[in-house]
């Protein structure tokens, strides 16, 4: 392992894969609309460059990581004064952060800070969990640099997804239809001017719990191809129509969601508020030791995951394709956290020559891919053979930066 973490031959034009695998547009409208509102890997860099991330190592990178700690200093505040006083500040009303009723203390309210809309500065999540289900509510806010000054951004449900692609999934609060096993109804949007626009939602029918919907109409068997008993609806807002699916279909469209992205929400506390301002240097700050232990605990998730293969519960192709899924998106996930230390590490100069080399990277990473899925004698196969090597190239890439960052620190 040690040997890896020292290896510092790098492949030339080889750099992050941004977050996630660029799938092909789909056919349908539905999932036409669900991809254009991805953003890309070669937008990001593009978008990286236009808004100025890459910063000197000199007094501007002091002055970056000055206004990140006001950030974190400024949602640390505003959450303590929402807990003195039983109200957190919305737009021009106050919120009860408990609902009046016969409801849990504060404490069962949870906060956030994760960027989740991907523009390089975290946003703080709340949510109103001591209430009553129709009183739940998420609240989320971002930092005004000018004003230095905690401003409402969007609102939304409690618990909602965020993904890498810009689109957010709400779970229906009931799943009072025919959906059964199949799938918990939910809806997905897209921040548009801190406004959610819906794109799509998803329900299903399980057939166990009636082979008639509410109007009479019969299951729809020519649909549920694989037999299963499970057919999905795919609904889309832009065109206002829907289309009814089988599993297949249903898993290409969950693809162009994109990957989630990692929030770990806490209890509405004084003590984890004060946490809030030891987030910065605790993500920033590696050693040799720390790292090398870190890659060993993903080597050990890699592992696990693999494990699965030879489980009873593995048992069809898709089985298999989401162990190699499940594979590559742990190695890219940690990819992406080696780069955002390396970007607070670097030089300008040393920044600008990894966000050239990045795009020289992504080609290369999709050709490997590309090529390992042509090798599979069942087209059924293709997905596994191309995330397998989607893999180990992100793996060997993160040992790389990871020897990368432990020479530059």
């Amino acid at each position: 392992m040690k040997d890896r973490v020292w290896f510092i031959a790098l492949l030339a034009g080889m750099v992050l894969s941004g977050c996630g695998v660029e799938t092909d547009v789909l056919e349908n409208n539905d999932t036409d609309l669900l991809h254009d509102a991805r953003v890309t890997e070669t937008e990001r860099i593009e978008n990286t460059e236009k808004s100025g991330e890459i910063e000197d190592a000199g007094d501007e990178v002091d002055e970056e990581t000055f206004a990140q700690n006001e950030e974190y200093l400024a949602y640390k505040t505003f959450l303590e004064k929402a807990i003195d006083s039983g109200v957190i500040e919305w737009k021009n009303e106050s919120v009860d952060i408990v609902e009046s009723g016969d409801f849990a203390s504060y404490e069962s309210d949870t906060f956030a800070i994760a960027d989740i809309d991907l523009d390089g500065v975290s946003e703080l999540i709340f949510n109103r969990e001591a209430a009553s289900m129709a009183g739940m509510v998420q609240l989320v806010y971002r930092y005004d640099i000018e004003t230095d000054e905690v401003v409402p951004y969007f609102q939304s449900g409690v618990f909602d997804r965020f993904y890498d692609t810009g689109l957010i999934v709400n779970d229906s609060y009931h799943s009072q239809g025919l959906a059964g096993d199949a799938v918990w109804p939910f809806t997905v949007s897209i921040l548009d001017n801190g406004e959610l626009v819906d794109v799509s939602s998803i329900d299903g029918w399980d057939k166990s719990l009636g082979s008639a919907d509410y109007q009479g109409n019969a299951f729809p068997d020519e649909v549920d191809i694989n037999g299963d008993g499970y057919i999905y609806y795919i609904y889309n807002f832009e065109t206002q129509s829907q289309r009814t699916v089988d599993n297949d279909e249903y898993e290409k469209y969950l693809a162009t969601l994109g990957n989630e992205i990692e929030v770990e929400y806490l209890s509405l506390t004084h003590e984890n508020a004060e946490k809030i301002t030891g987030c910065l240097s605790n993500r920033v700050t590696v050693t040799d030791d720390s790292l090398e232990e870190e890659l060993a605990s993903i080597e050990q998730e890699e592992e696990n995951i693999l494990a699965r293969q030879n489980s009873e519960d593995v048992v069809t192709q898709l089985d298999l394709d989401s162990v190699a899924s499940d594979r590559y998106h742990l190695w890219d996930d940690e990819l992406n956290s080696i780069w955002a230390r390396l970007k607070e590490t670097l030089s300008e100069a040393e920044m600008n020559r990894l966000v050239e080399e990045e795009r020289a990277w992504i080609v290369y990473r999709d050709e490997e891919a590309e090529f390992a899925g042509k090798q599979a004698e069942d087209e059924r196969m293709k997905p596994m053979l191309y995330n397998d090597r989607l893999a180990e190239v992100t793996k060997e890439r993160v040992y790389e930066l990871a020897a990368m960052l432990v020479e530059a620190q």
